[in-house]
């Protein structure tokens, strides 16, 4: 990815069998969230962003390139947490990460800190003799954004990242990616909206491989309740966040 960042793009994109079909949406700096019920293509969304699997027609295209031509340099800037992310159980949390940033190219010099960034971020500090085949699964899946952290990408896709986490721990990781993405574009899927409402820029519902609605929450609460007299978002709250959630699963009912 060469130049600004200006789009992560999708043109007449779709996965055969996989659940998305023609899709065209480009996506730029801020917080997106796509959601949807299984089998809607969540997943497979992001994994044809992070180019882990090629589109069975159409293209994507990262700052006007074709992936497809060269995804290597792409994948440089890129982090990526996938749905299934599996680590070497007699690994320790810090040597994992070591083994990861060194696979990036990260210099030998600079990689504790980003090791060590990386674990404050995804709440692991201090858990880096942690064996990982005896970790909890959230404790797993919060390794997993540590690692899609440790080059401080300018994309971070992340497919299902609060899955096993505690509602502190989910409060606090939500807090941690909108201020990433003042600067960078996260993408996330998650079937979970609750709190995402006043720090996502954008929401993508997917029913049955389409995309059904593309607005900011606002918008779609709006759209969900129609009542102009009442405040569209209020303040990160278990509140906002279940309202988000009701309007959503309106939008996929009336679909």
């Amino acid at each position: 990815m060469s130049g600004e960042l200006s789009a992560l793009a999708l043109q007449h994109t779709c996965a055969r069998g996989r659940g998305v079909r023609a899709l065209s949406t480009n996506f730029g700096v801020g917080l997106a969230v796509v959601a949807g019920p299984n089998g809607a293509g969540k997943t497979t969304l992001p994994r044809m962003l992070a180019t882990t699997l090629r589109p069975g027609a159409g293209e994507v295209r990262w700052c006007g390139q074709p992936v497809a031509r060269d995804p290597l340099p792409d994948r440089r800037v890129l982090g990526y947490l996938p749905q299934a992310f599996t680590v070497y159980r007699p690994w320790r949390m810090g040597e994992f990460l070591i083994y990861i940033a060194r696979l990036k190219g990260l210099d030998d010099a600079h990689i504790p800190y980003r090791v060590g960034t990386a674990l404050r971020a995804a709440q692991l500090e201090g858990c880096e003799d942690v064996l990982v085949g005896s970790a909890a699964h959230g404790q797993l899946r919060r390794l997993g954004l540590a690692q899609a952290l440790l080059a401080q990408p300018r994309v971070l896709i992340l497919d299902e990242p609060f899955a096993g986490l505690a509602p502190e721990n989910r409060v606090a990781l939500i807090a941690t990616l909108a201020l990433y993405s003042r600067t960078n574009l996260v993408l996330l899927s998650t079937h979970l909206l609750d709190g995402l409402g006043s720090h996502a820029g954008r929401l993508l519902i997917l029913k049955e491989g389409r995309c059904i609605a593309d607005a900011s929450p606002a918008d779609i609460l709006y759209d969900s309740d129609g009542d102009p007299s009442q405040p569209v978002l209020g303040p990160l709250s278990v509140a906002a966040g279940r309202s988000l959630d009701i309007a959503y699963r309106k939008v996929l009912a009336q679909a």
